[in-house]
C-alpha cells in the first residue's frame, strides 16, 4: 500500500463498513478513545492506516 493510500481519510460510515460494525459502534469506540480519530472543522475523520493498525492489533484467530 502506498503512502497516499495510508493517509486516506475515512468517515464514520466508511469505517463502519470496513470493520463490519454499526456507525453507532464507531462513535462509541471513538468516544471511549479505542480508535484514533481526527476532528476537522467539526467533522470526525479516521486515517485508513490507523484503522488497519487497529484491526491488526485486535485480530484474534479462533
Amino acid at each position: 500500500m502506498n503512502e497516499r493510500t495510508n493517509d486516506m481519510l475515512m468517515n464514520v460510515k466508511q469505517v463502519a463498513e470496513m470493520l463490519n460494525i454499526s456507525e453507532k459502534t464507531v462513535y462509541e469506540w471513538k468516544d471511549k478513545k479505542l480508535i484514533p480519530f481526527l476532528k476537522m472543522n467539526g467533522a470526525v475523520r479516521f486515517k485508513r492506516y490507523d484503522i488497519e493498525k487497529f484491526m491488526q492489533k485486535n485480530y484474534y484467530a479462533c
